[in-house]
């Protein structure tokens, strides 16, 4: 059985001059909509009831959406009669989610703005743009310090031609502005088309990406920061014979654009901020609040609990996680046969286990995650828990 709904023009997401506010308003209007006269007339009082929000807010929407001509405000004594034009493409909002009180007034506005990049995938929808829900909290923190709803998000889009090649459109003026792009290069659920068969999006896409906005907004911006929650081909950090360096490569062409700072989170290896000299490297470590969703999502005792590192790279990591939650930590030497090469690596031929390791026992090796767990006849351990400390070439399932 088909539910309600109300429908909304394609185009009005891509609209200047319209907020994420003014598309609920324009819907929950809407939905009083006559299909014949394809006219409307709740009080404000209603649709501000119907929204989550005040009647001064529904005024200023609804006065966008007449500048926008997405609406003709008729007078009609204290009335007001709402048309709406005619349009060809739109996205459909049942009833049952204009009516949902357990999210806000803004909350609906973004879900709303963001509906037509989404996508379906094993039954769920998912967002089709690289940093749109960390946008949409980012700017929600925003209007909530602030105590404003004004919108901080800016309109961008990066089309591609049927070869691919692409470009980048500022939709909004940024004159004047501190711009923070966000990129998540890591994203690969975007989707383009190159000579009729559709690609995923790859860390060099995103990145190309990046460049474009970056150089579609540094003529009139006023500084430019990068913000990239997984740091481009952080995992090629260091050059081992002829090799690229492609991190610190691409840090130093980031600072030749003119970007004021870079901030990531958790680098592979703090230490590629040398490669920049003008430009900041903020690297913010996301540790306190692993720990605590894992306090409050796991129930361990930590009585019975050890931190083991997979090899020597993790080694200060499981340390400063074992000072913290005050436990023991133990860790493991791989040793692999450098005659024998498979898929690009060596083979683990041996584990040297760490002294302090010794009052737990693994269960199986699972080298891909970073993770060797491995097998003890003299204990017995209830659970392993993985945490990868690491998570930008690593796909995990089950």
């Amino acid at each position: 059985m088909n539910k309600q709904h109300v429908q909304l023009p394609n185009n009005m997401t891509l609209e200047t001059i319209l907020t994420p506010q003014d598309l609920l308003v324009y819907v929950s209007i809407k939905r009083y909509m006559n299909n014949e006269t394809k006219e409307a007339f709740p009080s404000l009082q209603t649709i501000a009831e119907k929204c989550g929000a005040s009647i001064p807010t529904i005024r200023k929407c609804i006065k966008r959406l007449e500048e926008g001509k997405y609406i003709q405000v008729i007078k009609k004594g204290r009335s007001q009669i709402y048309k709406f034009l005619k349009y060809d493409n739109f996205e459909p909002f049942s009833y049952e989610f204009l009516d949902k009180e357990d999210l806000s007034f803004t909350e609906k506005s973004y879900i709303i703005a963001s509906q037509q990049y989404m996508f379906k995938e094993n039954g769920k929808g998912k967002i089709g743009l690289s940093n749109q829900e960390l946008g949409n909290k980012i700017n929600l923190n925003i209007q909530a310090s602030r105590n404003t709803e004004t919108n901080y998000l800016v309109k961008v889009e990066t089309p591609r031609f049927a070869n691919s090649e692409g470009k980048a459109k500022i939709l909004e003026t940024v004159r004047g502005k501190d711009v923070f792009i966000l990129t998540d290069v890591g994203n690969y659920s975007i989707k383009y088309t190159m000579f009729g068969e559709e690609n995923k999006m790859s860390y060099d896409d995103h990145y190309q990406d990046l460049k474009r906005v970056i150089n579609a907004t540094a003529a009139t911006a006023n500084r430019i920061w990068a913000v990239m929650p997984l740091l481009y081909s952080s995992r090629q950090h260091k050059r081992e014979g002829r090799e690229s360096l492609d991190c610190a490569m691409a840090l130093q062409e980031l600072e030749f654009f003119g970007v004021k700072g870079i901030i990531t989170f958790d680098a592979h290896d703090p230490g590629v901020r040398s490669a920049l000299n003008k430009t900041s490297f903020d690297n913010i470590y996301p540790t306190h609040s692993l720990i605590n969703e894992f306090l409050d999502s796991e129930t361990i005792d930590l009585n019975n609990t050890i931190i083991v590192n997979p090899d020597a790279g993790a080694t200060k990591r499981a340390s400063y996680l074992a000072d913290i939650l005050q436990v023991d930590v133990g860790g493991f030497r791989k040793r692999r046969d450098l005659s024998k090469v498979v898929d690009g690596k060596a083979v683990i031929t041996g584990i040297q286990k760490d002294s302090t390791a010794s009052a737990s026992t693994f269960t199986s090796i699972a080298d891909r995650l970073g993770l060797v767990a491995y097998a003890d006849d003299e204990n017995d351990v209830m659970n392993v828990l993985v945490i990868p400390d690491k998570l930008d070439d690593y796909e995990v399932t089950g």
